[in-house]
This record gives C-alpha cells, sequence and structure tokens, in this order.
C-alpha cells in the first residue's frame, strides 16, 4: 500500500511540475500580449497533482522512490508527509475558524460581511458560505470597491478554486512548484 502511495505522490509531483511549464507557458503568453490572464488554467497543476498516473512516463520510474526514501524508511517518510499535512490543513482551518470566533465582536455590514479591527487587507474566508472581513477606517469609496472586488471573487467561484487548491497544497507541501502556483494563482485572481 505504500507502495503505491509513494508511486501516486511520485507521479503527482512529475505532472505537477510538468502541468506548471505549460501553465506558466500561456501566463507568460497571455501577460507580454497584454491581455487578462485567466487564472482558473492554474487548477490544471492542482488537478495533475492528484493525478495517480505519471504523464512523464520517462520521470515515472517506480525505483527512483526507493532510491531516494530506501525501504526502512518509507513508513516514517509516510508519517511525517501526512503528519505534516495534517497540520497545514488543521491550522488553515483553526485560522478561519478563529476569524469566525472574532466576528462575534466585529461591526456587522450585511450578512456576510464584517468589519475587523487588526486586519491589514480584506480577506475571504470559508467554502461553502464565504464570508468577507474588511479591515477597519477603509472610507466608503474604497470599501465599496473592495467589496465588489471580493464579491467578484466569490461569484466567479474563484474562493472555491483557492480553497482547493490550498488543500491540496497543503497535501503536496513539499513541492515547491505547487506553493509558486498557488501563489500565482491568487495573483491572478485579485485581477479578476
Amino acid at each position: 500500500m505504500l507502495d503505491y502511495i509513494y508511486q501516486a505522490g511520485w507521479s503527482g509531483l512529475m505532472n505537477s511540475v510538468a502541468a506548471a511549464i505549460v501553465v506558466f507557458g500561456v501566463r507568460a503568453v497571455f501577460v507580454l500580449r497584454k491581455k487578462r490572464v485567466i487564472p482558473y488554467i492554474w487548477g490544471l497543476v492542482f488537478l495533475a497533482a492528484l493525478c495517480p498516473v505519471g504523464i512523464l512516463k520517462f520521470m515515472d520510474q517506480g525505483y527512483v522512490v526507493e532510491a531516494l526514501l530506501g525501504s526502512s524508511v518509507k513508513f516514517y517518510f509516510f508519517l511525517l508527509w501526512e503528519g505534516v499535512a495534517a497540520l497545514l490543513i488543521l491550522w488553515n482551518f483553526y485560522e478561519c475558524r478563529k476569524r469566525r470566533w472574532k466576528s462575534l465582536e466585529c461591526e456587522k455590514l450585511d450578512e456576510n460581511i464584517f468589519i475587523m479591527k487588526g486586519i491589514k487587507k480584506a480577506k475571504v474566508c470559508g467554502f461553502f458560505r464565504p464570508v468577507i472581513y474588511l479591515p477597519e477606517g477603509l472610507d466608503e469609496q474604497v470599501r465599496k470597491e473592495v467589496l465588489k472586488r471580493k464579491h467578484r471573487l466569490i461569484d466567479s467561484g474563484g474562493q472555491k478554486l483557492t480553497v482547493a487548491a490550498s488543500v491540496i497544497t497543503f497535501l503536496y507541501w513539499f513541492n515547491p512548484v505547487l506553493w509558486l502556483s498557488l501563489y500565482y494563482m491568487k495573483e491572478d485572481l485579485k485581477r479578476l
């Protein structure tokens, strides 16, 4: 069972690298032509990371994982891998819950819009019922613009894509390509 998990992890790593090269290329063409970048193409990188079958067959050899880890430490590496992933997911869930708990003390603008003390920029939190948190001290014009942009993010499904991509990145926390893709996806979603 561990051999299959490691093989799927290695395939996901290689698949995400191949997909990221393609997506970075497409993004570069859009940026050079001064066109709006489509942030949803980043979803291909995260879907490729979940694919257990290798796209690049020449790099998808079973002995690579065996050579990197050795047979005696596979179980301990698995515990480390999934332990860190579980901690990252639980920490993110805790941070979202903490904001929800603090929202009881915040000024409520609308059903899912709160003005929160102590934050520097507006945030959207949640998957099924996203909540918008605004920093205090924004003037009316800036607040309307920020709310418009955050509602556009929620309505377009960008928040759900961000949450799903974050969970996949946390599962493959050792893959720097996914962290970089998550960063650029969030930057592209800001420009919607």
